[in-house]
Parts: C-alpha cells; structure tokens; sequence
C-alpha cells in the first residue's frame, strides 16, 4: 500500500498511462496519484519577458529603528516596487488529448503529450504553437522529463524496452543513455553535461548518473539499499530516495554511491527529495501518514515542513534557488503552488486561473531569470476532463532591504523577495565609484557588525 502511494507521487510509471490506469475513487480520493512518470512533470519557460533579464536591481528599505540610531544606513535606490501579476499561458498542443509540462529552464520547456493515443516527448518554448515532437524514429512511446536549456532528458519506448535518453531540440538528436547491463532505464533529471535517473540491474530499480553517454553511467545504488531512484542534479549534487532497512528515504549524492546522505526526517515514515540547488533540497515527507511538502538544507535535522495551513497534503516538486514548487490538496483538490522556505510563504497559483474552467492544477517546475519568475505545470479543464500543460509567469519586483538591530554591536539586513542573483554591496560613502560587494555576497540574511563607522548598503544584480 505505502509502496504503491510512493510509485504514484514519484511518477514511477509513464504518466498518461498511469492516469489511464487508475479507478474513478483514486482519481478523486488519491490526488498523489495524478503524478506521473516523475513528480516534477512541470516545466517553467520563459516567454516573451526575456529581453529584462540582468536588470539592476532598485531595492527600497525597511527601516525597524531610526537610521541615526545606528551606525549603519541603506541607501535608498529608486521606487517602491510594484507587486507583480501572474500571467498564464496554455501550452496544449493541437491534436493532443494529454499534455504536461515537466520541466523548464531558460527558454524552454520539456514535456509529454498525447497524440494518436501515445505519449510523445516534447519541447516547447512558451508557446503552445512553439511545441516540437521528440520521438525518435523507430520509437512507439516517449517522455520528456527535463531540460536545462538546451538538453532534453526522459525515455524512449524501443522493441519494448523504456531506454534512457538525451536529445538536443529535435527527434533526430535522440541519444540512447542505457547502461549496458540495464533492462529499463529512464533520465528524470539534468543539470549542465549530467543527467539522473535510474537504470533497472537485476530487477531492480538503481539510482543513476550519466555525463551524455551511456558509456558514462555511475550507479548510485548506496550500500544496503534494495531500490532507489535519483530525480534531480545540481552542478554538484543529485537527489532522490534510496530504500534502506525497508524505509523509503528522501536523500542526495555527490557523484558516487559512497557519497549517499539520508534526508528522512525524524518521524516520517516515507519521504523523497525531488529538487535541489545544490544547498537546499524539495521535496515531501509522510508525517502521521500525511504528505507534507518539504524543504532541507542538506542534512535530515534541517527539514522543514512546508505544508500550508488548511492543506491535508502537500509535496514540492521542483526548486530554484530560494523558491519551491509543486501542488497543495485543499478540500480534495490540488492546488498548483509555490513557497520561498517556510509554510507561511504559500502562494496559491490555481486563483489566477478561472474556477468555473479549472479544477486540479500542479506546479512541476520553476526557474528565474532574475527578472521573472516561471512556473510549469498542468490543469484539469473541468468540461473535458483533459489535462493541459501550463505556465506561469510573473514580474519579479525589486527586493525590500531591510535593516534592524541584532545582539550587541550587530544588525541584521535581509531581502524580500529572496531572489537569487542578488549581491550585498557596501560604501562608506555615497561615492558611487566607491561600491564593493560585501563579504557575505549573496547571503541573506546576513548579520554584520556596526564597527566600523558608518555605511551604506545597496542591492546588485550582475
């Protein structure tokens, strides 16, 4: 039973298939079953706001005690922002009877769709009219399940067998991944040249590495472990879930099998990571048999439950420096989401959608260029009952610099949005050839010291 639920929100089948598969009570009673292939089916792709990427930051301030209190300022460098609208665009292609976007960065968007009948690997780039087929020749079924702007990983269905795979932007590119050894495998997630997944040894599912070519596949299988799966990578860091003494644990890898650390919280009785950036990790934890979105910061002490107030479950999808992604279920139904770091920071994204035409939605993936944010997904559309893939996008207003007394002799500045990409720089003076970044960089928050003298502190994004 808990074994089937972990299949079913890991999208460990293919996920048009799966949702054929499931009986009208699962579909209606078990929201985590709408998850296909891979959890993170939601790609974020940036449409037509692009050209605003790298825009120099106009943060305003937040002052909690009087600026000559303290031997400290904040430079104030332009207006209040302006709290930015979400914007939704349907990425449905035509013909299609399914659609999902799984994954975006940069411009682009990776995903599945239906057509004739069988799942078809896609691309798309923010537009449903953008959409490309990936099936490679000779294949009957395929899936796309991540991209990093200009690499598409998933499967392709050959002589029956689901075959790990790459492409580069057309079905021609189509890169066969699978290990030797293997009988099944299939690529969830990428990062730069490396890609993860799983590969099937000896009937059983193993979590995987590669660097674009099936010769060079690394079995993260860690010592003790029965099964496990990887679903995310960073530069420097793969995530997943790893089955040890009988316990499905969310944990991360650095490039080895001996590099496994479990995440599981204490607590959980099941729990997998789906996301990371390197230093944090998304994902859910079973907490008093609920799913709770979760979020850690590389060690199983450090989870955080994410699940909103008013929610019975929740998972995060995907994550991109400090925002997460994924769905909450509210009164049995799922709701498209995001959070940046705690429970109380929820945002629902289903309210941009109309509620008379939507029902379930979902976020499977998010991205940044620093001057919006893209989210992916899909959405019920209540008169058909089809699923269509989905992003969202949104301005990101200038953050709020914040400065206020710490312990003795220390303050502390923060920003709000917690974006990444932005720099704290000091001066002090208002000398403008005369501004450095601060050690702390892009830290936030960050405490300094008063001494010495007075400074200034602005916001920079390169």
């Amino acid at each position: 039973m808990r074994g089937d639920l972990v299949k079913r929100a890991m999208h460990w089948e293919n996920y048009p298939e799966t949702i054929g598969r499931l009986s009208a009570s699962e579909k209606t009673g078990n929201r985590q079953a709408l998850f296909v292939g891979n959890p993170r089916m939601g790609e974020c792709q940036p449409p037509a706001h692009r050209n605003r990427k790298n825009k120099t930051s106009r943060p305003t301030i937040m002052i909690k005690k009087p600026l000559s209190a303290l031997p400290l300022a904040l430079l104030l460098l332009g207006n209040q922002p302006v709290e930015g609208q979400w914007t939704v665009t349907r990425l449905h292609p035509a013909g299609a009877t399914f659609s999902a976007a799984q994954s975006t960065f940069d411009a682009q968007q990776a995903g599945v769709s239906t057509i004739g009948g069988k799942p078809v690997a896609g691309l798309w780039n923010g537009t449903a009219a953008s959409w490309v087929n990936l099936k490679p020749a000779g294949s009957t079924e395929s899936a796309a399940y991540t991209t990093n702007g200009t690499l598409q990983g998933g499967y392709a269905r050959i002589n029956n067998v689901n075959r790990a795979c790459l492409w580069s932007g057309t079905a021609a590119s189509w890169v066969d991944l699978q290990p030797a050894s293997a009988t099944e495998s299939r690529v969830w997630g990428a990062s730069g040249t490396r890609q993860v997944g799983f590969a099937r040894i000896s009937g059983a599912q193993r979590a995987s590495l590669w660097s674009g070519t099936a010769a060079s596949w690394t079995n993260l299988n860690p010592a003790g472990s029965t099964e496990s799966q990887a679903f995310a990578a960073s530069a420097t860091q793969q995530v997943g879930y790893a089955i040890i003494g009988g316990v499905y644990g969310a944990c991360r890898w650095s490039g080895s099998a001996g590099s496994w650390v479990g995440l599981n919280p204490v607590g959980s009785s099941l729990s997998t990571a789906y996301g990371t950036t390197g230093t944090q990790q998304a994902g859910f934890a079973i907490i008093n048999d609920f799913a709770v979105a979760s979020l850690w910061k590389g060690t199983a002490a450090s989870w955080v439950n994410l699940n909103p107030a008013g929610a019975n479950e929740s998972y995060a999808t995907a994550n991109f420096g400090n925002l997460q992604a994924g769905f909450a279920i509210i009164a049995d139904v799922q709701h498209a989401s995001i959070w940046s770091g705690t429970a109380a920071s929820w945002e629902d994204l289903s309210l941009v959608l109309a509620a008379d035409t939507w029902a379930d939605t979902a976020a499977r993936g998010i991205w940044s260029d620093g001057s919006y944010i893209y989210v992916s997904g899909e959405g019920v559309v209540k008169s058909t009952g089809q699923y269509e893939a989905l992003l969202w996008s949104r301005p990101i207003p200038a953050p709020t610099l914040t400065i206020i007394p710490a312990a003795s002799g220390t303050v502390t500045l923060s920003w709000q949005p917690p974006m990444p990409g932005y720099v704290l720089q000091e001066n002090p003076t208002l000398e403008p050839s005369t501004w450095e970044d601060s050690a702390s960089g892009a830290e936030n928050p960050v405490t300094v010291s008063t001494s010495p003298g007075r400074r200034f502190f602005r916001l920079r994004h390169p």
